[in-house]
């Protein structure tokens, strides 16, 4: 798998292959100053780089926000392919989900990080097993979704999202 050069790096490619899944169920992908000039907005749509407010309630971005049919999604992804601190910064995803109006949530990871470091296969196997317990602890309604995939988990679970229309 190869990187996608520029700023965001391997995060951006990983975003990159999200929007392209779901460019096969025929839903367009706009960044944020093309959806604003659009004339009709679509019943289903994504959205790049999404304004959206951080845990501290200041200004803010994710990667990805989806809109189909009225119901809301953030993709926010993580690329890791090497030594760093990403795997660290998972609990605030889980902590900026609770404090967001979206109700449904997919982390994307991707990188040779998660799937051949120890430390990163433990890292999303705690992740999962956190998010658990805390939606026990804080009674997070069943309503709500938060996924935690790969990029190929990412194709199984936007098939049954958006392909089955």
């Amino acid at each position: 798998m190869s990187k996608r050069r520029g700023g965001r790096g391997g995060k951006g490619y990983l975003l990159e292959q999200c929007i392209k899944s779901l460019r096969a169920y025929r839903i367009p992908s706009f960044s944020n100053p093309e959806f604003k000039r659009l004339a009709e907005i679509p019943a289903t749509y994504v959205i790049e780089n999404y304004p959206h407010a951080t845990l501290y309630g200041t200004a803010g971005r994710k990667e990805g926000y989806v809109r189909d049919q009225g119901v809301e999604y953030i993709i926010e992804t993580k690329f890791q392919d090497g030594s760093g601190s990403v795997d660290e910064k998972l609990p605030h995803v889980w902590e900026s989900f609770l404090v967001s109006p979206i109700q449904h949530w997919i982390v994307v990871y991707g990188g040779r990080y998660w799937q051949r470091d120890d430390r990163g296969q433990m890292a999303i196997k705690w992740f999962k097993s956190f998010v658990e317990e805390r939606r026990r602890l804080h009674d997070v309604s069943p309503d709500r979704a938060f996924h935690i995939v790969s990029l190929e988990e990412f194709y199984e679970l936007s098939r049954e999202l958006w392909g089955q229309k």
